[in-house]
């Protein structure tokens, strides 16, 4: 049987087989049947039940995923929202520039 690609699977549907995984074998079935059925690795199935006794089924769920961190506040994404609309794309960029050296007051804004 060919492998799984769980990285193509949605949280919920792995979350799903995570749990029924580990009730089969809570019922007296082999993991390595039960993960064989699946098309997973070996280790996937010790994972999984090493989650479940460390605790419990609320371990098995699916976690919220963070995601990468924000580059910049919502404070400068609306002035960079308000910057953008109704300016020449030469405006901006003189903008960014002197934002980048480290002037906030915008002095060098002004003289472009």
């Amino acid at each position: 049987m060919q492998r799984a690609d769980a990285r193509k699977l949605d949280h919920k549907t792995l979350e799903e087989i995570r749990i029924r995984a580990v009730e089969r074998v809570q019922t007296g079935e082999s993991p390595e049947v039960v993960i064989r059925a699946l098309g997973f690795t070996r280790a996937c199935i010790y994972n999984w039940l090493a989650m479940y006794r460390a605790g419990g089924w609320g371990e098995l769920k699916a976690k919220a995923i963070s995601g990468r961190p924000k580059k910049i506040s919502g404070e400068q994404m609306q002035w960079l929202s308000c910057t953008v609309v109704g300016k020449s794309a030469a405006a901006v960029s003189v903008r960014v520039r002197a934002l980048d050296a480290g002037d906030t007051a915008g002095s060098s804004a002004r003289a472009g």
